[in-house]
């Protein structure tokens, strides 16, 4: 499949005024997806929010023209009944034809596909999942380099079985990065996100967002962990240059600081034409 580049609406940092904004503006810089995550609950007690997508989506589709809409990704079990999903993105489908995806966090496949299915999948079982029944699966970067290739083999292990090309399967990574010119300003950028750099057995037990915040608070230089922190353009290409290889074909990118406007217009100035030219 060609390379496609695309643009994570961070609905957990932003609120869907100013978050629908920076959408259009990607778009207009030239990006391919937009994908939006669905949380009830933010990340963070403290100035966190929790857009829904589907409405949001309706309003980012009579912004936009071009580009594939979806997201990255949604839950339809325990706060959607998946017929109500299915409703929804049957109708946003018909709103804007040929553009519109919706990606499940939860491995459920709905019995109607109005649009297609894209799985999450952070382990080999989910993995086999997409392949098995999905239009695409999706990952995030950040992660052991071996884990990549783990989910790689059983979504095409779980086409395979199923009798299905795991050619055709989208394969979508969002990619966490923070770049900017000024390195340091890069760096502190990354603190918000610290929530994500957490162990698993830190959070398991976690369900109030204000124990969330104090445990990512305690020390926020862990979210460099999951980012490619640069204000070198081709030292960020030679970071994303592996998932490329391993044949993730969508990328999300996710930019961790406020100040989006700026992220898109040095990103899509400095990197974009990079990595178009690089892995054309």
């Amino acid at each position: 499949m060609p390379l496609r580049l695309g643009y994570k609406a961070s609905a957990e940092q932003f609120a869907p005024r100013p978050l629908l904004d920076f959408a259009v503006e990607a778009e207009r810089q030239g990006l391919e997806i937009i994908a939006v995550s669905d949380h009830f609950q933010p990340f963070r007690h403290t100035g966190g929010h929790g857009t829904a997508a589907p409405p949001w989506l309706g309003a980012v589709g009579e912004r936009t023209e071009r580009a594939l809409l979806g997201t990255s990704v949604l839950t339809p079990t325990l706060r959607y009944h998946p017929s109500m999903i299915a409703h929804a993105f049957g109708t946003l489908a018909l709103l804007n034809p040929g553009r519109v995806f919706l990606g499940v966090g939860t491995g459920e496949s709905l019995n109607e596909t109005p649009v297609p299915i894209y799985v999450a999948a952070s382990g080999p079982l989910a993995a086999k999942l997409a392949g098995r029944v999905g239009d695409g699966f999706i990952v995030t970067s950040g992660k052991d380099p071996a884990l990549y290739e783990e989910l790689n083999a059983a979504m095409e292990e779980g086409a395979r079985n199923a009798g299905r090309d795991s050619t055709h399967i989208v394969r979508m990574i969002e990619i966490k990065v923070s770049y900017h010119h000024d390195i340091e300003f890069a760096r502190r950028a990354c603190d918000y996100w610290a929530p994500l750099a957490l162990s698993p057995e830190q959070k398991r037990d976690v369900e109030d967002p204000i124990e969330l915040e104090r445990l990512a608070d305690a020390d926020p230089g862990i979210a460099q962990r999951r980012f490619i922190v640069s204000d070198d353009p081709d030292e960020v290409v030679e970071k994303i240059r592996p998932y490329v290889e391993l044949g993730f074909d969508h990328l999300l990118f996710h930019a961790p600081g406020e100040d989006q406007q700026r992220f898109l217009d040095q990103f899509c100035g400095d990197v974009v034409p990079r990595l178009r030219e690089t892995f054309a």
